[in-house]
């Protein structure tokens, strides 16, 4: 009973796992890596164990453990023997599942599969791919982030969304954050405040110059092999997406740092 969720960072992983939380009435237990990493030895064993036995208590539930390669990275010659003995913890509590009336189900989640251990692997049967995000996805996104803004009438949705190709809704959620502090700075700037503000083109173009892509096509590379090894159905998805060019280098850098307040905040250049 486990399922591994892989994708570049971002992509939603997060929010996927509390849908299915909410869906199946289950109770999810969040956790990340720091949170069950301890500076003193035999600690983070005693963490994973009573992650598991907690979730066994209030069943039906998910476990959810974020950055999962962090802790259960793949064992080479040079390991300590704590990191050794945190993974083996693991692997026991996953053989454990199968004996249990009502076991957790466990969600690891990753933004890098290949270093996850083999012996972790094999214990998940299910392997999901969330990768970036569709023209239409985006387009939708933009709407979700924009709902309560007023865009001017010639700026379509599915214009920023061909604006996009290779963004995360993270990303997306950025440039919606930067072209609303562009368009309350000079509202500000004009002592017009109290006005309605009203997204132009000109603010996402502002946008855009300040901000790209968050995940290289190195990253998506490496996802691209694990895929091609353990879930082959997934790189038909992501074939969908290889021809979609990244944006400009100069497009990439920040020459502005934002400083959030009320209303969105100001803007500080």
């Amino acid at each position: 009973r486990g399922a591994l969720l892989y994708g570049p960072p971002g992509t939603g992983k997060t929010q996927l796992a509390r849908v299915l939380a909410h869906e199946y009435k289950a109770v999810m237990i969040h956790v990340s890596a720091a949170d069950l990493e301890s500076m003193y030895v035999g600690e983070t064993e005693k963490m994973i164990k009573g992650l598991f036995n907690l979730a066994s208590m209030i069943a039906p539930s998910i476990i959810f453990i974020d950055e999962a390669d962090a802790l259960f990275r793949k064992r080479g010659a040079e390991d300590r023997t704590w990191e050794r003995s945190r993974l083996n913890e693991l692997l026991n509590q996953q053989d454990g599942l199968t004996a249990a009336k009502m076991p957790p189900f466990l969600l690891l989640a990753t933004n890098h599969p290949n270093d996850m251990d083999d012996a972790v692997m094999r214990r998940v049967p299910a392997r999901l791919h969330i990768g970036l995000p569709t023209s239409a996805a985006r387009e939708k996104i933009f709407s979700i982030f924009l709902q309560e803004e007023t865009i001017e009438p010639d700026l379509k949705l599915k214009e920023l969304a061909a604006r996009t190709a290779s963004f995360t809704g993270s990303d997306i959620k950025t440039i919606c954050t930067q072209a609303a502090l562009i368009s309350q700075h000079e509202l500000d700037k004009s002592e017009k405040s109290s006005e309605t503000r009203v997204l132009t083109r000109a603010h996402f173009d502002a946008a855009f110059a300040r901000t790209g892509p968050t995940v290289s096509s190195s990253a998506l590379q490496q996802i691209r092999d694990f895929a091609k090894k353990f879930d082959p159905s997934a790189t038909l998805k992501m074939d969908r997406l290889d021809a979609i060019p990244m944006p400009p280098k100069q497009q990439l850098g920040t020459n502005f740092a934002y400083h959030s307040r009320s209303s969105m905040g100001t803007i500080w250049g």
